[in-house]
C-alpha cells in the first residue's frame, strides 16, 4: 500500500444518517455496472488506524533543485562530452523578489529581463534558447553566479490528455434535454439542469447519495453556506462566456484569469479563452463545476461554491497545433499558488520512452503542495492503442510521477459502462492512485464514448459535448478534493492539508479487483464513502447529524 495514504484497519459498510437506506456492502461497484470482473469490490468502513483530525500539517517537502541547480541528465539532446547544442530549449526558475534587487549582468540576467518578471508570481521560469553550443559545466558556473536563479533544466513539451470528441451525442441543448441514457440512483437530490440525466459520471460516482449528506434538500435545494472553493484548471483556457461556466469563474482586478504563454511577453493576457479545437479547458471546467440547479445545460461533481480559477498555458503554434512546456506550465502552477486556489487541475501529460523528469514543473507542482494546494494529475492517456503500463523506466509520465508526493493525486481513467479501466488509460500501482469515469464505453473496436460536459458554443452550438480520457477523469478528483476541502474548512474553520485531502479520497475508495492490475489498491473514486469518512474523521461536518454502527 502507497505509504502516502493511511492505514485503515476495519471493515464497514454504512454511511451518515440520510433520509433514505443505502448498503454499501453490495458487490457492485455501480448501480448501472454490468461487468462481472467490474463488480467484485470491497467494501470498508475507515475507521481509526490514525487519526486524520491531528495531522493539520505536513513537513515541507524538499524541493527538485535543492541538491543540484542544474538538471540536464537522461537526455539525448546532450552529447557525451556534456555539450549542449545551440538551439535547445532551457527553462531557468528565478526568484523575482531577488531578480527585481538584482544588478547581475550575466546571459541568464539577459534571459530573465527579456522574460519580464511578472507581479503576481513570486518565483518564474523563462525559457533560454540557446544562441550557441554550451558544455554543461558553463552552464553550471552561469547559474552559480547568478544568486536569482533556483535552477535550471530541460524545456519539456506537453500535450492535453483527451481521446476524442463526440459533440452531436447531446440531448437538445441548452434549455431542455431529450431523454436520458442513464438515470442517476434513486435519492431526494434531484437538478433540474436538463441534461444531468445524461451525464453518466454521476450514476458511477454515486454522487446523488454523496449530496445528500452534502447539502440541505428540506425546503428545496440550496448549497451550505460558506466561502467558495478556489479550483484552479491549467488548461487550454476557458469560454467565459458560456453560460453554464460563467457564473462560477473567479475573477480578479484585471480579468478572468490568466494566459500564462503571455506571460513573458511584457503584455499579459488576463482573459484566457480556450484555444483548443475540442474545447478541451472549457470541458474540464463544465466537469468541476458548471453551474448546477439552473435550469440550463449540465451539472458540475462539485454542484455548488465551486469556482474556476481560469490558467491557458497552451499556445496554438503556425500548424495549428496546441503546445505547452514547462516554462509556461510552471508559471500557471505559481499563478494558482501565489492567486488563492485551494485545487488545481493538471490535465496533460508528457509520455515518453524511457526515464524523464521536469524539475522546473516539480518545484512548481512541490511549491503548491507546500503552500497547502492539492494537485490532481493524470497519468496519461494511449491515443493509438491500449493503455501502457507506467514504469519510470521503460515508459515515463511526467507531472503524473509526481503522484508520489503527498497532496499530489494520479488518476487513471475508468468506464461508467463497465467500470473497468477504460481501454486508452495508461496505467500504474504506483503512480495511478485512482481511478475515476473517464469515458463511457471504450475498447480495441470501440470508438471511446466521452463524458458529457460543456464546450465553446463557437465549437458545438449546443454547448455541451462529449470528450474522453484521463483529462475527463481528474476533474472528478478535483471536484472530490473540493468538496472534502470545502466540508472540514467551513465546519471546522481550519482547511485539511494536501495529505489530509488525499488520504481522505484514497481512504475512501473502492477496492476493485478489475482494477487492482491498474491503480493503486484498485482504487475507484467514490463520494458517499468519502462524505462518510470526512464524517467520522471530522464530526463538525454532520451539522447535528449521527453515524449509524452498524451495517443495514
Amino acid at each position: 500500500m502507497n505509504s502516502k495514504v493511511l492505514s485503515w484497519s476495519v471493515i464497514f459498510c454504512a454511511l451518515i444518517s440520510l433520509p433514505f437506506v443505502f448498503n454499501s456492502c453490495q458487490k457492485s461497484s455501480s448501480p448501472s455496472s454490468s461487468s462481472a470482473a467490474a463488480q467484485s469490490v470491497q467494501c470498508r468502513v475507515m475507521r481509526a488506524g490514525a487519526d486524520l483530525r491531528a495531522k493539520v500539517s505536513a513537513e515541507p517537502k524538499t524541493l527538485p533543485f535543492a541538491s543540484a541547480k542544474v538538471h540536464l541528465r537522461n537526455s539525448n539532446k546532450i552529447s557525451a562530452n556534456g555539450t549542449v547544442p545551440s538551439g535547445s530549449e532551457l527553462s531557468i526558475l528565478a526568484d523575482n523578489s531577488c531578480v527585481k534587487n538584482s544588478n547581475n549582468q550575466s546571459v541568464l540576467a539577459n534571459v530573465i529581463a527579456a522574460g519580464h518578471p511578472h507581479p503576481m508570481l513570486q518565483q518564474q521560469a523563462y525559457t533560454w534558447t540557446l544562441g550557441r553550443d554550451y558544455n554543461e559545466s558553463e552552464i553550471q558556473a552561469l547559474v552559480d553566479q547568478h544568486a536569482c536563479v533556483l535552477g535550471v533544466s530541460w524545456n519539456q513539451h506537453y500535450k492535453v490528455q483527451t481521446t476524442s470528441i463526440i459533440g452531436s451525442q447531446v440531448g437538445s441543448g441548452g434549455s431542455s434535454g431529450s431523454g436520458s441514457t442513464s438515470s442517476p440512483a434513486t435519492s431526494n437530490v434531484t437538478f433540474n439542469d436538463p441534461l444531468f440525466t445524461q451525464q453518466e459520471h454521476f450514476n458511477a460516482l454515486r454522487a446523488p447519495q454523496a449530496y445528500a449528506g452534502i447539502y440541505d434538500v428540506s425546503g428545496g435545494l440550496s448549497s451550505t453556506v460558506g466561502s467558495p472553493v478556489l479550483i484552479a484548471v491549467v488548461d487550454t483556457g476557458v469560454d467565459w462566456t458560456h453560460p453554464d461556466i460563467s457564473g462560477n469563474l473567479w475573477e480578479h482586478s484585471q480579468g478572468m484569469g490568466i494566459d500564462a504563454t503571455t506571460i513573458g511577453s511584457g503584455l499579459v493576457d488576463f482573459n484566457p479563452f480556450d484555444v483548443s479545437s475540442i474545447g478541451h479547458g472549457t470541458h474540464v471546467s463544465g466537469l468541476i463545476a458548471a453551474v448546477t440547479n439552473n435550469n440550463l445545460y449540465g451539472a458540475g461533481v462539485m454542484p455548488f461554491r465551486a469556482q474556476i480559477m481560469a490558467i491557458k498555458v497552451y499556445y496554438l503554434d503556425s500548424s495549428g497545433d496546441m503546445l505547452t512546456s514547462s516554462t509556461d506550465l510552471a508559471n500557471g502552477i505559481n499563478f494558482a499558488t501565489n492567486n488563492g486556489a485551494n485545487v488545481i487541475n493538471i490535465s496533460l501529460s508528457s509520455i515518453t520512452s524511457g526515464p524523464s523528469s521536469d524539475p522546473v514543473t516539480e518545484t512548481a507542482i512541490t511549491g503548491a503542495v507546500n503552500a497547502g494546494l492539492t494537485v490532481v494529475v493524470v497519468i496519461g492517456n494511449n491515443d493509438s492503442g491500449a493503455g501502457q503500463l507506467i514504469d519510470g523506466q521503460t515508459t515515463s509520465s511526467i507531472p503524473g510521477q509526481y503522484a508520489t508526493t503527498e497532496g499530489v493525486i494520479g488518476v487513471g481513467s475508468i468506464d461508467t459502462s463497465t467500470m473497468a479501466k477504460s481501454y486508452f488509460s495508461d496505467y500504474s500501482t504506483t503512480y495511478a492512485e485512482i481511478g475515476a469515469p473517464g469515458a463511457v464505453s471504450s475498447g480495441a473496436s470501440v470508438t471511446p464514448q466521452g463524458l458529457l460536459s460543456t464546450i465553446p458554443t463557437g465549437i458545438n452550438p449546443a454547448g455541451y459535448g462529449r470528450l474522453a480520457g484521463t483529462s475527463q477523469a481528474a476533474p472528478m478528483v478535483s471536484a472530490a478534493a473540493g468538496l472534502t476541502y470545502g466540508l472540514i474548512k467551513g465546519a471546522t474553520g481550519t482547511a485539511p492539508t494536501p495529505a489530509q485531502i488525499e488520504s481522505l479520497i484514497e481512504g475512501s475508495a473502492i477496492q476493485s479487483t478489475a482494477l487492482e492490475p491498474y491503480f493503486m489498491n484498485g482504487n475507484q473514486l467514490d463520494l458517499p464513502n468519502l462524505v462518510y469518512l470526512i464524517n467520522e474523521q471530522f464530526p463538525a461536518t454532520l451539522g447535528g447529524r449521527t453515524l449509524p454502527t452498524t451495517c443495514p
